[in-house]
């Protein structure tokens, strides 16, 4: 069941075309040039898609618009805004790590 920040249920659906929506998030990502980034867990919840994007064992949570996603170029730029939240931990991990060998 799919919870608020205070735990509450959410408002959901059954979204029978979850894995439509992750092909088509994936796509979106893919066409960033983001191959290292999968889109993992779908959920339509009120009117938006909640998913996760998980790289180099990082998993953030993010949400968009439903609508958004009928739209390449305004489902590019909600996901490019998105990807950052997940780069910068994995991009700083990389830092860190080239500063202790």
């Amino acid at each position: 069941m799919v919870q608020d920040s205070g735990g509450k249920p959410l408002d959901t659906k059954i979204d029978k075309n979850a894995a439509a929506h992750r092909d088509a998030l994936q796509a979106v990502v893919s066409s960033l040039g983001r191959d290292d980034i999968a889109v993992g867990e779908v959920a339509e919840v009120n009117g938006h898609l909640r998913f996760t994007l998980t790289r180099s064992g990082y998993t953030h949570q993010a949400e968009i618009a439903l609508e958004v996603l009928s739209d390449r170029e305004r489902a590019r730029a909600a996901l490019m805004a998105i990807i950052p939240k997940i780069s910068k931990p994995v991009e700083q991990q990389h830092i860190d790590a080239s500063k202790t060998s």
